[in-house]
């Protein structure tokens, strides 16, 4: 990875001997690490862009103190993730830090690998926060393929933007639904996007990769001495993304105890940390996803029904791929696109052949599935025009029980289209008129589609890419 495509991470520390050791610690991490003895000139480094995590001391020389260094610079990006850190722990600290915005607080000395993997977190929570989510096609917009997109122009699709649109402003809980791969992540992070909360932080957490046992100080926080291992107050993400949205991915997968204090908390928005007392109000909004039907978990006590009802003021239904098979011209292009920048490569062709398998796939791993699909393809492909065959679906078979391809006429296909570009590109070299020559090609492959689907209009014109109205024009000239 070169210095330009590297996110920036700053330590801000007044001591030599700390800023050194992070050198030394991040010096293998995917980062690019700048390091300054002072806030002021910390602060002049972030107005330049392009930082993603600052580490912050909370006592710092120079006449500005930590907070004061946080509170600037969330006026200057409100997306970067701060991490405090001290060796003066206070009772107050940490909520100060949390209610200026900081991702996290810890206490000096830290373990290496501790704060190597906050940092990594950190740096997660902006990507999240700052990489936007298109929602759309590469017709309405060219530049998507480098972005994180929902991509799709099915009837399915209009309705969850609608949703989306709708729900997005308010402060109510949203629970989206749908299969796994389905991109229900990427719904969560639009409803964020177009809220009035996309300036406060945005906390995915996984319910289903946190140990039972955790879960609860994961969500609320503990006091020092709350339990076994709690050596020193931990804030929650609850109380550290005051202001902001929390999304827990999986909640079906969240133990019962838990989900009685989930309820609590959306009745009150109240947090109470693991052995204390005393609550504070915080003013977070809930995203929640799930791939599994809370209702019949509910009905059979797996799942609180109550908190079923209070997380289902508003839903959004995630349709597999399998239901909107009409996207998938449009999902592979923007895949194709994606992956092969990034692997420095031109996306190559498909044939029509391929773009039917594709079609015709039924997806149980939905949009991930694809997804990976095409980005082996990419890794394996050793020329310009994919065949059936490259997809590797035989492969799929034996879990999918789908009958994959034939090869044989899969390579028979391949050898008549290249044999009449080929053909195309003599008639090209004769005549010196590229534009002579393209309707030629066009009217090929309008042909061979209409082969391929036994000339049923509406798949061929998906195959193509084009709408069926356009594809009767071809048809008629």
């Amino acid at each position: 990875m070169n210095s330009a495509s590297q996110p920036v991470v700053l330590v801000v520390d007044d001591e030599e001997a700390v800023r050194y050791s992070f050198r030394r610690m991040m010096a293998r991490e995917p980062f690019l690490l700048e390091a300054f003895s002072n806030g002021r000139d910390a602060l002049e480094r972030i107005r330049g862009g392009g930082v993603s995590v600052v580490v912050l001391d909370v006592r710092l020389g120079g006449g500005m103190e930590g907070t004061e260094v946080l509170r600037r610079l969330k006026e200057i990006d409100p997306k970067i993730t701060a991490i405090l850190m001290t060796a003066y722990a206070s009772a107050n600290t940490a909520i100060e830090a949390t209610r200026h915005g900081a991702y996290d607080y810890v206490l000096k000395p830290f373990e290496s690998d501790t704060m190597r993997d906050l940092i990594h977190r950190a740096h997660q929570a902006h990507e999240a926060m700052s990489t936007a989510v298109f929602l759309g096609n590469e017709d309405e917009n060219p530049a998507l393929s480098e972005a994180d997109c929902i991509i799709g122009n099915s009837p399915a699709m209009q309705e969850v933007y609608k949703r989306i649109g709708r729900v997005a402003p308010s402060s109510e809980p949203v629970l989206i639904r749908g299969a796994s791969g389905a991109g229900k992540e990427l719904v969560a992070r639009a409803v964020y996007q177009f809220s009035t909360r996309k300036d406060s932080l945005f906390l995915p957490i996984n319910c289903g990769a946190i140990p039972e046992n955790l879960l609860e100080s994961e969500f609320f926080g503990h006091e020092k001495g709350a339990f076994t291992g709690a050596h020193e107050r931990k804030i929650g993400k609850f109380e550290q993304a005051d202001g902001g949205t929390v999304f827990l991915d999986e909640i079906g997968d969240m133990p019962l105890d838990t989900q009685v204090t989930l309820l609590r908390f959306l009745e009150d928005k109240e947090v109470t940390r693991v052995g204390a007392n005393l609550g504070r109000k915080v003013d977070v909004r809930i995203l929640a996803a799930t791939n599994r039907p809370l209702e019949e978990l509910a009905a059979e006590g797996k799942f609180r029904s109550d908190l079923y009802y209070r997380l289902n003021v508003f839903t959004i239904d995630l349709p597999p791929l399998s239901e909107r098979k009409e996207d998938i011209p449009l999902l592979v292009r923007y895949f194709l696109k994606k992956h092969a920048r990034a692997n420095g490569m031109e996306p190559p062709a498909l044939l029509p052949a391929t773009l039917m398998a594709l079609c015709e796939h039924e997806w149980p791993g939905n949009v991930r599935e694809l997804e990976n699909i095409i980005r082996r393809v990419l890794v394996q492909c050793r020329g310009h025009v994919i065949a059936p065959g490259d997809l590797g679906l035989d492969e799929i078979k034996g879990i999918t029980g789908q009958e994959a391809p034939s090869s044989q006429g899969a390579a028979a296909l391949e050898d008549h289209l290249l044999s009449l570009l080929s053909k195309a590109q003599s008639d090209l070299l004769a005549r010196g008129d590229c534009q002579a020559v393209l309707p030629e090609i066009e009217l090929l492959l309008v042909r061979l589609s209409m082969d391929l689907t036994h000339g049923n209009q509406v798949q061929a014109a998906r195959i193509l890419g084009m709408s069926r109205n356009t594809l009767r024009k071809r048809l008629a000239e």
